[in-house]
């Protein structure tokens, strides 16, 4: 039995045969590796590498050829053993064995852990800009707990905010509202604003422990056009008295910088943009580099005093447009 109808019978049954094993097949008869093949197919469990102890194990009676000698398992075997050409025959049989039974694995890249925000200070300077912080977080597929998470993180801050206001006294939760007779304070995001038939403004406050409705009286006009302008998901400190379910509002407190204010000195600008789009067919190329040659006071005309005045510039969002929109 040659070399290639040797290793192909044992493809067949998904075994490899180690360059050793070939060797000594080499030196037995048909029959002995027939029989051999037919004990291997009975075998519950089988190596996926064959190797000279495993099939002298299965043929005991078998004597060891005369010309075969076992060599250590540790010894570079594969030339010494087979001869060049064959060697190569059986290594494109042993490929092609491992493709059929134990198909490489595709390599996945490792994707970087969310890092947030953080301080880069290797970041080389691009064209005079040098980057303070960059923000690398995962994508993710957006869900409804991450829209809740958004509002409620919003809620608590502003609330923060305001709870340090001088005017919120007596600040109280909603869900407390029924045991108050004195004048209190809540704060809550606005769920809903209207105007009632009786011309007064209604407004639905909630916070993390329930809903409220406020009345704001059209007798207060300074009250009435503040609660008219409510914006909803707004959130704002309410002052004010419990009647029959209601809250009667005597102010309302919207939220604001209330800490000690620092003092920069002389007059000063902040500029704020958004969805420049860059890269879209739509993107207004030439107005831009206008509007950067100005801020670098390359131009002149009556708003060069206030371009030397700009100490910030604010891009909101949408820089870069989307896929699909690009030009061709």
């Amino acid at each position: 039995m040659d070399k290639k109808e040797l290793v192909n019978k044992f493809v067949d049954t998904g075994c490899l045969l180690s360059p050793e094993l070939v060797y000594a097949l080499e030196n037995e008869n048909s029959e002995n590796i027939l029989g051999f093949l037919e004990a291997l197919k009975k075998k519950e469990e089988k190596p996926l590498v064959l190797t000279t102890r495993f099939f002298f194990e299965i043929r005991k009676d078998q004597p060891t050829p005369k010309d075969f000698t076992p060599k250590d398992a540790n010894e570079p075997t594969l030339k010494e053993s087979i001869p060049e050409k064959s060697s190569s025959l059986i290594s494109e049989k042993i490929k092609l064995a491992k493709l059929r039974v134990e198909p490489e694995k595709p390599k996945i890249k490792e994707l970087p852990k969310h890092s947030g925000l953080q301080e880069q200070p290797e970041i080389k300077k691009v064209n005079n800009v040098k980057i303070l912080y960059s923000y690398n977080a995962e994508s993710k597929k957006t869900s409804v707990n991450d829209f809740t998470n958004y509002f409620r993180t919003r809620y608590l801050k502003l609330r923060d905010m305001l709870s340090s206001h001088p005017k919120l006294e007596n600040l109280i939760s909603i869900n407390k509202i029924s045991n108050q007779k004195d004048e209190f304070s809540m704060i809550g995001m606005v769920q809903e604003r209207r105007i009632t038939k009786n011309g007064n403004v209604f407004v639905v406050l909630e916070d993390l422990t329930g809903t409220a409705r406020i009345i704001v009286s059209k007798r207060n006009k300074e009250l009435f056009d503040k609660a008219e302008n409510l914006a909803q998901d707004e959130v704002i400190g309410i002052k004010g008295r419990a009647s029959n379910q209601f809250v009667f509002a005597n102010e309302i407190i919207q939220t604001d910088f209330y800490g000690k204010e620092k003092v920069c000195g002389g007059e000063g600008y902040a500029l704020f943009t958004s969805d420049l789009h860059v890269g879209s067919n739509k993107f207004l190329e030439k107005e831009f580099t206008n509007f950067i040659r100005w801020l670098n006071l390359e131009t002149n005309g009556k708003h060069k005093e206030i371009a030397k005045k700009c100490k910030y510039l604010f891009i909101a969002g949408d820089i870069v447009d989307g896929i699909g929109i690009y030009p061709t």
